[in-house]
């Protein structure tokens, strides 16, 4: 056959194969659409394998990546739903940005307010500063994480670690300048480290706060004996 009958016959064979895939979806495409409608009749949890499948064969798929962490949400499985929605945001066009904001905010206030009832401060102070990072107006962010830094500060106190405390209820402090526990936690963390004069100023503050609090009148005759 000539050489260029063969060629010809060559570029049209592949043109036909490629006519032939043309608008056949991708695995990935497939696992998603499925996914996406158990995901509208609310069926969540059957919803998250097949979305999970769609990422793993197209880990740019951000529109799965979205489903999948809104399905974990729905589920109330915030350790899950925030690094798939962090990745959702990542990969999210600009003018979607917003809208993938204000899930990532909700999976981290719910794992943080999770944290919190478990005692996890530390985790809830990082889950709440990256919240704030995110929006930082976001007043309804400022008490969970004021919560937080406290707890936090008293586990390290009691741990010894006192700088890191004082660290803790001082930026407990800037959050939130009304917070008696705030300036009592610091003043019982500068007293330990031997900075009675710093102790006392924390302590007095906290009193002028709440002059009726018999606790903190306490703490205040106990290092003004020192």
């Amino acid at each position: 056959m000539p050489r260029l009958p063969v060629l010809l016959l060559v570029l049209t064979l592949g043109w036909l194969t490629a006519c032939a895939t043309v608008g056949v979806p991708s695995e990935a495409q497939v696992a998603f659409d499925h996914g996406l409608r158990l995901f509208q009749h609310g069926q969540y949890a059957e919803a998250i394998p097949l979305l999970q499948e769609a990422t793993t064969l197209d880990p740019q798929f951000g529109q799965a990546y979205l489903y999948l962490g809104r399905s974990y949400l729905n589920l109330g499985q915030w350790g899950h739903a925030i690094p798939v929605l962090r990745t959702a945001f990542r990969l999210a066009p600009e003018a979607s940005k917003h809208e993938m904001t204000q899930l990532l905010l909700d999976a981290l206030l719910g794992g943080a307010t999770a944290a919190l009832k478990t005692g996890g401060f530390r985790e809830a102070v990082g889950l709440l500063q990256e919240a704030l990072g995110l929006a930082p107006y976001a007043q309804h962010l400022l008490p969970p994480l004021v919560e937080a830094l406290i707890g936090w500060g008293g586990q390290l106190l009691a741990q010894g670690h006192l700088r890191e405390a004082i660290g803790a209820f001082r930026e407990a402090t800037q959050f939130a300048p009304q917070q008696v526990d705030a300036y009592v936690g610091l003043a019982r963390a500068l007293w330990q480290q031997g900075k009675l004069f710093q102790a006392l100023t924390a302590v007095q503050t906290a009193l002028r706060l709440a002059p009726d609090n018999s606790s903190v009148r306490a703490l205040l005759h106990q290092l003004q004996g020192r």
